[in-house]
């Protein structure tokens, strides 16, 4: 049910009612007044039209465009809106911020507040955005003599067939956007189309829109599976789990330059190193992710805590409560797959060998009490 599945989005399906359909045809002989008319039909039904709010707000957003038609900008600070606000006779820092809210809600600008830099800007152009956005997708933005003088050829090509973005190759890629470089970095990170991870004094990027090769190989080891049957597991959750296993890894050594090293990232796999003598490979089936570890790695235990820890940074750092997930342990005799609580309770070797898990063990920044369940 089409209906259902969006009511927690707060958005509404457009349905064909004219001709009995679900959807609109995009072909040749499409009636762009039909579908006009129905969209327009379906966001007046909208409970968010129907809101009553005062004169003063609506007085704030024409100020608010009427600045914007004198000045134009795609895009304006808070400080600005604030001073806006006060034209108007809106002095508190909170009533701008629920007028603003409203104005995201309803679609009339882009304003965002799940961090610092993002709340300090509200997007009037949406198409701006796109554009923007679509600066590091897009093979004809990229100016290549300026990536051969600054020498970034690795660079550019590990982005290409990897999907990792140096800071430096990021800086060149939004080099006309450099005074929203921060706000557009930390859009695509909340959204997991960008997956920060620091290599010593550099900082790299994994893109996972770019990350489109398939991985066939066989994979052969001893797996965990978190199965995410509660919700949908997106390409940028999967890749910001790698994104952290390679920020785990590269602290953990020395590294040369990640332009020059030898990384596979796939749609559907990684092989991640996380030391010497340790070694990961994460593959993805439909709605789950696998982990595959060598059946003599005595540090096994460790690596699940470890991963556990790592989506519950994704889960508080994206603010998805929806993420939920079910962890089976595989039987190294059986080859079947045991329930969590199943594989604790019969002490399933490898996996709970050789390690002493207090109530509270604390990883990568984050407190994990899986092991005390």
């Amino acid at each position: 049910d089409l209906e259902q599945a969006t009511k927690e989005f707060g958005r509404k399906i457009c349905f064909n009612k004219e001709n009995g359909m679900c959807f609109f045809s995009a072909g040749k002989y499409i009636d762009t007044a039909e579908l006009k008319a129905a969209i327009g039909e379906n966001a007046r039904q909208q409970e968010i039209v129907q809101k009553e709010v005062s004169i003063k707000w609506i007085r704030f957003l024409d100020a608010i465009m009427m600045n914007n038609n004198v000045k134009p900008e795609q895009i304006i600070s808070l400080d600005e809106v604030l001073r806006i606000g006060k034209t108007v006779g809106i002095l508190s820092r909170k009533e701008i911020e629920l007028a603003l809210m409203l104005f995201h809600d309803s679609g009339i600008v882009v304003y965002l507040k799940s961090t610092n830099e993002l709340k300090n800007w509200i997007v009037l152009d949406p198409q701006w955005l796109f554009d923007s956005l679509s600066c590091l997708r897009r093979d004809h933005s990229v100016n290549t003599e300026e990536i051969i003088a600054h020498k970034m050829e690795n660079d550019f090509q590990n982005m290409k067939v990897n999907g990792i973005v140096s800071g430096d190759l990021l800086d060149i890629m939004l080099r006309d956007l450099q005074q929203h470089k921060y706000f557009l970095c930390d859009l695509m990170k909340q959204a997991l189309c960008l997956c920060e991870f620091p290599v010593g004094n550099q900082t790299y990027y994994l893109m996972p829109s770019l990350c489109q090769q398939q991985y066939n190989g066989e994979v052969s080891g001893l797996n965990c599976k978190f199965t995410f049957v509660h919700s949908f597991l997106s390409e940028g959750i999967f890749h910001k789990l790698i994104a952290l296993c390679l920020s785990y890894s590269y602290r953990r050594q020395k590294p040369e330059r990640i332009s020059e090293s030898k990384i596979n990232i796939y749609a559907n796999y990684s092989r991640i190193d996380l030391d010497n003598a340790r070694t990961i490979k994460l593959v993805r089936e439909g709605d789950e992710i696998l982990a595959f570890f060598e059946l003599d790695d005595k540090h096994i235990p460790e690596h699940i805590l470890m991963l556990v820890s790592m989506l519950q940074k994704i889960k508080a750092e994206t603010k998805f409560s929806g993420l939920l997930w079910e962890m089976w342990l595989q039987d190294p005799a059986t080859k079947n797959h045991l329930s969590f609580q199943d594989a604790k309770a019969a002490q399933l070797q490898p996996w709970f060998q050789g390690i002493r898990f207090s109530r509270k063990t604390k990883l990568m920044n984050l407190d994990s009490t899986m092991w005390s369940m």
